[in-house]
């Protein structure tokens, strides 16, 4: 069965994220600014957070933690 991309998200350390995919080749794409088509392509996850996302964090779908609304408790 061929391998697929994997979807994450890039958080930056000001809080911001971007949507990004590795793909089987271990090359990734972030989005950065999906109105105007602005994307950043890296050989490697690594080589990414090198290349200019310093103190970036990825997210990998198995590691997502709730969002605010999801953390509050239910008042009804």
């Amino acid at each position: 069965m061929p391998e697929f991309a994997r979807g994450f998200r890039l958080r930056l350390a000001n809080g911001q994220h971007l949507d990004g995919a590795e793909f089987p080749s271990a090359r990734v794409v972030v989005i950065d600014d999906p109105e105007v088509g602005f994307a950043t392509v890296a050989v490697s996850v690594e080589e990414l957070l090198k290349g200019g996302y310093h103190g970036a964090v990825v997210e990998w779908p198995e590691q997502q933690h709730p969002t605010p609304d999801e953390e509050r408790p239910c008042t009804t």
